[in-house]
C-alpha cells in the first residue's frame, strides 16, 4: 500500500508542518529541493510498524490502515531514527499520546486557520480521486493501448474517469488555488470527453475480459455502393480522429494538473515520473513518443468552453 495524498496532507497540516516531539518542534519540508537549505526534510513515521517484521510492527492493523493518518507521526530525522532505535522507550501507546499533544497544542497556536486547513483536504481527496481514475504509474501502458490499430481501453479504467468526473462537480471549491482547480476540472473535462467518444462505438472484446475495443463498423456491409462505403469510411475517420485528439487533450490536461499538484500541494508528486508522454505507432517513423502540454494561453481560457475534438481538417463531412 501507499499513503495517500489526503492523508499525506492530514499529516503534514495537523502537525503544522513541525516534528511532534515537544522537545523539538523543527520546522520540516516535504521540498527534496530544500532538503540542504534551512529546513530539514520530514518523514512520515509508522506508529505500528508499516509491515508485521517491522520496529513495533505487531498488530491486528491490515496493511492498508498501516498507511493511514490515524497511524502516522511526523517526524525530524533525528527522532524518526531514536524511536526505531529504542521501541521499548516508545511504544505505540506513547507515540500517540506524542502525536495528540502536538497536535493539541497546534490547534490552539492556530486557531482560527481551520478554513485553510480544510481547503487543503479537499485538494487532497481529489488528488487521490484522480490517482485511481488514472493509475499515473501505468500511464504509458493503457494510453498505449488507446492508440493500437483497433484501440483498447480497460472497461473499469472507463468507470473511474466517469467517478472521477462526478467527483470533481460535486466538490465544494475552496477557492485558494485557482489554477489547480481549473486544472482538475479540466482533466476530468478532458478524460471523460476521451472516454465517451471511445464509448460511442467499442464493445466488450470476448477475449480479454474486461477491456473494450473499438468496433470497426466500416469494414461490414460489403454489399454498400460504393458512394455508401465512402461515407461510411468518411464517418469512421472522423470518430478516429476525434477519440486520438481528446486522448491527447487528457495527457496535456494530466501535465498541468501535475504540475500544480507539484506546486500547491506535495512537492513530491509523481517528481519521478516527469512528464507524461503519449507513444502509438506511425507507418512511416514506427513507436512514436511525444509530449504533449498546454500552452500559456490555453490554460487561461480552460475549462471554459471546452469542446475541443478533432482539429477542422479531419472533421470535413464533405
Amino acid at each position: 500500500m501507499a499513503i495517500s495524498q489526503r492523508d499525506r496532507i492530514v499529516l503534514w497540516t495537523r502537525a503544522a508542518g513541525r516534528c511532534s516531539f515537544a522537545d523539538c518542534g523543527r520546522e520540516l519540508t516535504q521540498d527534496t529541493e530544500a532538503a540542504d537549505a534551512a529546513y530539514t526534510l520530514g518523514q512520515m513515521a509508522h506508529i505500528v510498524g508499516e509491515q508485521e517484521a517491522a520496529v513495533r510492527g505487531h498488530s491486528t492493523l491490515t496493511a492498508a490502515q498501516r498507511d493511514t493518518y490515524s497511524n502516522l507521526i511526523l517526524l525530524c530525522p533525528v527522532h524518526h531514527r531514536i524511536i526505531d532505535e529504542d521501541p521499548a522507550a516508545y511504544p505505540v501507546e506513547r507515540l500517540h499520546l506524542i502525536k495528540d499533544e502536538h497536535e493539541a497544542w497546534v490547534r490552539e497556536a492556530l486557531a482560527g486557520d481551520e478554513r485553510a486547513t480544510a481547503a487543503r483536504e479537499v485538494y487532497a481527496s481529489l488528488v487521490d480521486a484522480a490517482e485511481v481514475a488514472f493509475d499515473f504509474e501505468d500511464w504509458d501502458s493503457w494510453t498505449y493501448r488507446a492508440f493500437e490499430p483497433i484501440p483498447q481501453w480497460d472497461e473499469a479504467r472507463m468507470e473511474h474517469i466517469h467517478e472521477f468526473r462526478r467527483r470533481v462537480l460535486r466538490a465544494a471549491w475552496p477557492g485558494t488555488h485557482a489554477e489547480l482547480e481549473r486544472a482538475i476540472q479540466t482533466l476530468s473535462i478532458a478524460a471523460e470527453g476521451a472516454a465517451n467518444k471511445f464509448g460511442e462505438h467499442c464493445d466488450r472484446d470476448e477475449r480479454t475480459p474486461g477491456s473494450l475495443r473499438a468496433v470497426q463498423w466500416y469494414r461490414t456491409g460489403y454489399d454498400r455502393d460504393e458512394d455508401e462505403r465512402r461515407r461510411i469510411e468518411r464517418a469512421w475517420n472522423i470518430w478516429d480522429a476525434d477519440r486520438s485528439h481528446l486522448v491527447k487533450e487528457m495527457c496535456r490536461a494530466a501535465n498541468w494538473f501535475a504540475d500544480c499538484v507539484r506546486r500547491d500541494i506535495n512537492p513530491r508528486f509523481l517528481a519521478l515520473r516527469g512528464r507524461f508522454t503519449l507513444a502509438y505507432f506511425d507507418e512511416r517513423a514506427g513507436i512514436t513518443t511525444q509530449l504533449f502540454e498546454y500552452s500559456v494561453e490555453d490554460k487561461g481560457r480552460l475549462p471554459a468552453g471546452f469542446v475541443r475534438t478533432g482539429p477542422p481538417e479531419e472533421r470535413d463531412d464533405g
